[in-house]
C-alpha cells in the first residue's frame, strides 16, 4: 500500500539545478530497491487522499529515466469499492479509466488508492485536464460512486511533476 511504501522510504536532498536554484521536486529514495521517487513539495495531504496526484520514479540503474506515475485516491466515510474513474473537463466527458484499486481503512476512514504508470497517452489525458477550469471526477464503485473537483493547487502540483 501507498501508505507503507512511503513510510519506508528515506528522504535524501535534491540536488540543485545548475543555475543553484533549488529543484522544484522533493525527492526520497528506496534503500531496498534502489528507486528514487520524486514529487512537488507541499502537496496538499487532502489533494492526495482526494483526487489526482502524480509523481516520478527512477530506477537506480545507469541510464534509466524516471517513470511518470499517477495515483488515483479517494478517501472516504465508507467503502465505495471503487472500479474505475471518469472525467469531465468544463463540462465535457472523457473516457472513463478502469482500474485496480487497492483498498485500507483505519481510524480516519477508508481509503482508496490506484497507482499506475503514465505512459503518453496518459500523460495527454493529464495536460487535457490541466488545460481546463472545472475539472470533476468521478470514482465509480459497486455500491457507489463519488464526485470531486480537482483543486487548484493539486492541478499546480500535477503541472510541476509535468515540467519535471
Amino acid at each position: 500500500m501507498l501508505t507503507v511504501a512511503i513510510a519506508l522510504l528515506i528522504a535524501v536532498s535534491a540536488p540543485a539545478a545548475k543555475n543553484n536554484a533549488p529543484t522544484p521536486m522533493k525527492c526520497k529514495v528506496d534503500e531496498f530497491k534502489q528507486t528514487k521517487f520524486c514529487e512537488p513539495p507541499g502537496q496538499r495531504l487532502d489533494d492526495q487522499l482526494n483526487g489526482i496526484s502524480l509523481y516520478t520514479a527512477e530506477s537506480g540503474k545507469p541510464g534509466n529515466k524516471p517513470r511518470l506515475r499517477a495515483i488515483f485516491a479517494v478517501h472516504a466515510d465508507t467503502w465505495i469499492f471503487a472500479e474505475s474513474v471518469q472525467f469531465l473537463v468544463d463540462g465535457k466527458p472523457m473516457k472513463e479509466l478502469l482500474l485496480s484499486f487497492d483498498r485500507d481503512h483505519n481510524t480516519a476512514g477508508v481509503f482508496e488508492t490506484a497507482d499506475i504508470p503514465c505512459a503518453e497517452s496518459c500523460q495527454s489525458v493529464m495536460e487535457t485536464m490541466l488545460a481546463g477550469k472545472v475539472v470533476k471526477l468521478r470514482f465509480n464503485g459497486k455500491r457507489t460512486a463519488k464526485d470531486m473537483t480537482l483543486t487548484a493547487s493539486a492541478k499546480a502540483s500535477m503541472r510541476r511533476t509535468l515540467d519535471y
